[in-house]
């Protein structure tokens, strides 16, 4: 009985090291899921809040990455994980990623990222900051190139900028992106697995063209960094991305064309959005106005992407994404206006006015005149576009079925990027105008009505006040403010009005 029970008892004791090492794993995993679930509910509140003013769906499908080649260091080790890390993902091959004549979809251009440094190019107003929030959402809902498995961590470099002090990993994670809902022992659970998987992390990092500091280069490897020690942002950004910190960790960067260059060396994979073609353009105009749920405005869409698509400088523009929509809300409020002035005329008064503009040019928005004005053609419709004259009338051809149309608007197209620009905010200050009724301003607000200062419920100190954030922020290359640099009352105006959107 002795002989039999001796090794039963060395049994025991033997085992008795991985069932603890097995029950304190447990947990850890346990906190670690919590927290990823914990993030995917955090991307998904942020789709919902930059979704809600979209006009069409994004598609990372349809998005499409001219690839260009990446100089990547020679010291660098590859920190790719294997297959089984990656979700059985088809590595790609490392180096020449080819030229930029080569083209593939954004879901393309983003497998195979695992384990790798990833920049996606673009210009400013391509649309980089709402696809790599689109990015996480397919994440959260199991989609897209990154396994759900991952820990999702979206940073923005415009709000790193705010961050004076000295952080380590843990803090810059649990103080600026997500903290868990447990204590200190959650806090250490979720680090020690991040430490021992850094793999099953994707760090996104939107906007390095908006960072105010630069990032350091390591032309050789060097020692691994210790997490828990406090260090500058960049220097932590910086650890990210030669593999000082978490080295195996999935990283994607975004930033403009200009800053690539401080990228070198570090990225394995980049690639440039490219702009919308005049198919896009159409599609994004008809939808801007059908999203709008008017009948009258949807019939406004088919004349403002007729507009669009043949004024050269608005159709440049409208090639990005955010200067598309720009283009498009410009065009909503002069069509707006001049059908309801068109209201308000006789055809008889509408025919003398337009002999008038023939003679004399027309005034352009801000003050002065089109390249065209003295010549009286700076109509959006003119003859050379489609139309031509009887008498006083405008007689445009309908190019579907050959039938002569009077064209539903007249409007007055700005020829220049600064008239574009002061139309959209001119539609931007009248928006609480429309939602108040323009019978509903106060006294105090009136101001003297134009197309640099067009009628709004803003006083003269508040519209000053306006401005001058604008040129604060243009001068210090920054678009995040905090709520005690503005008054209460434009604050309110300015995100009641789309001006401003919360963070």
């Amino acid at each position: 009985v002795c002989e039999n029970s001796t090794p039963s008892v060395t049994d025991e004791k033997s085992s008795s090291p991985s069932s603890e090492q097995r029950l304190i794993k447990r947990p850890r995993i346990d906190h670690w899921e919590q927290y990823i679930a914990a993030a995917m509910s955090l991307l998904l509140r942020r789709w919902a809040r930059l979704s809600e003013r979209l006009v069409r769906e994004v598609q990372l499908e349809n998005v499409w990455v001219s690839l260009r080649v990446a100089n990547r260091g020679r010291d660098r080790p590859d920190q790719t994980p294997g297959s089984v890390d990656r979700g059985s993902r088809t590595p790609e091959p490392d180096g020449d990623y080819g030229s930029m004549e080569s083209r593939v979809t954004l879901e393309t251009f983003l497998q195979g990222c695992a384990g790798k440094v990833t920049v996606l190019v673009g210009q400013s107003g391509s649309g980089k900051t709402l696809l790599v929030s689109c990015l996480g959402q397919q994440w959260a809902r199991g989609l897209g190139p990154l396994p759900s498995s991952y820990l999702f961590v979206l940073l923005e470099f415009r709000q790193l900028n705010v961050l004076s002090r000295p952080l380590s990993l843990s803090e810059l994670l649990f103080r600026h992106y997500l903290p868990p809902k447990g204590g200190d022992n959650e806090k250490r659970a979720i680090v020690d697995y991040l430490l021992s998987n850094p793999e099953q992390s994707c760090w996104v990092l939107d906007g390095y063209d908006e960072f105010h500091s630069k990032l350091n280069r390591q032309e050789v490897q060097r020692e691994l960094l210790d997490p828990e020690n406090p260090l500058p942002v960049a220097d932590l950004i910086s650890g990210l991305l030669n593999r000082q910190l978490l080295p195996g960790c999935t990283v994607v960067v975004t930033c403009r064309v200009r800053d690539v260059i401080d990228l070198e060396g570090i990225s394995d994979k980049v690639g440039q959005l490219l702009g919308w073609d005049c198919h896009a353009i159409r599609e994004y105009v008809h939808n801007f106005f059908g999203v709008k749920g008017h009948s009258a405005n949807r019939a406004l869409g088919v004349q403002a992407a007729d507009l669009l698509l043949s004024t050269r400088h608005l159709l440049a523009m409208s090639s990005l994404p955010a200067l598309c929509n720009i283009c498009c809300i410009c065009l909503e409020h002069l069509l707006l206006e001049g059908r309801d002035a068109g209201r308000t005329q006789t055809p008889e008064e509408r025919g003398s006015e337009a002999r008038k503009k023939d003679d004399k040019g027309v005034q352009m928005p801000g003050g002065g005149r089109g390249e065209e004005g003295s010549r009286g053609r700076s109509h959006a419709q003119r003859g050379d576009q489609g139309g031509r004259r009887r008498g006083s009338e405008d007689i445009m051809m309908d190019v579907t079925n050959g039938r002569a149309q009077v064209p539903p608007t007249q409007v007055q197209i700005p020829s220049t990027l600064t008239q574009v620009y002061l139309t959209g905010l001119s539609a931007f200050l009248s928006r609480d105008l429309d939602k108040r009724g323009r019978n509903d301003t106060p006294e105090t607000a009136s101001l003297p009505q134009s197309a640099v200062c067009p009628q709004t419920t803003l006083s003269r100190s508040e519209l000053c006040e306006l401005t001058q954030l604008a040129w604060k922020g243009l001068e210090g290359s920054k678009i995040l403010f905090m709520e005690e640099d503005v008054s209460q009352d434009v604050l309110e105006f300015s995100i009641r009005t789309g001006l401003f959107s919360q963070v």
